[in-house]
């Protein structure tokens, strides 16, 4: 029964035959794998806004875009985003490379396109008013913390970051060679 209540309620309204007679409800995130247990990893209706929700993505890009943002073997990097509106993150995914190299051959266990599993530990530092926290108490291991493109990690209480904030994302490489790294929060913007 809990399920059939999240299901009614905060949602996208669509009708195939354009007919405002045949509406129904269609949820933005329902995951395919999570079938039919899609209701217990999906934020509860008093978490949302009501109305006037932007899908947006807030991406921390260690590399992939700008070259000399590549995470160094063993070293940490930051990526801090002013936010322009309120945001309300609903999932985070994420994904990580060793980097080619130019000119020089990459020893065996150094091969560019390599993943290297745990590569990274990541955390988020949010500053308001300024006041900065962390978002967890201490950095956690990337397969602990973010989900793939194609599983999302999402959010049961979604952490919600208001106009003027800024979020900074910590990045320290595990391995011994540069690390190529992406992280994305999805969510919407109001």
């Amino acid at each position: 029964m809990g399920l059939v209540k999240r299901v009614h309620g905060n949602q996208l309204t669509f009708s195939r035959s354009g007919d405002r007679r045949k509406l129904f409800g269609v949820r933005p995130y329902l995951f395919p794998q999570y079938t039919e247990l899609n209701g217990y990893f999906l934020p509860d209706d008093r978490e949302l806004p009501q109305h006037g929700l932007a899908a947006q993505l807030l991406v921390f890009d260690f590399g992939f875009a700008d070259p000399s943002q590549i995470v160094a073997p063993l070293d940490t990097q930051f990526y801090p985003l002013t936010l322009g509106g309120n945001f309300l993150a609903n999932s985070i995914t994420g994904c990580s490379d060793v980097p080619p190299s130019v000119g020089v051959v990459p020893t065996p266990g150094a091969q560019s396109g390599v993943a290297v599993s745990p590569a990274f530990l990541v955390n988020f530092q949010q500053t308001h008013n300024g006041n900065t926290w962390q978002w967890n108490n201490k950095d956690v291991s990337n397969l602990e913390a973010l989900g793939t493109a194609e599983n999302p990690l999402m959010f049961k209480s979604p952490p919600f970051l208001p106009m003027g904030d800024t979020i900074s994302c910590l990045v320290r490489n595990l391995g011994n060679t540069s690390l190529r790294v992406q992280i994305v929060l999805a969510g919407g913007s109001f």
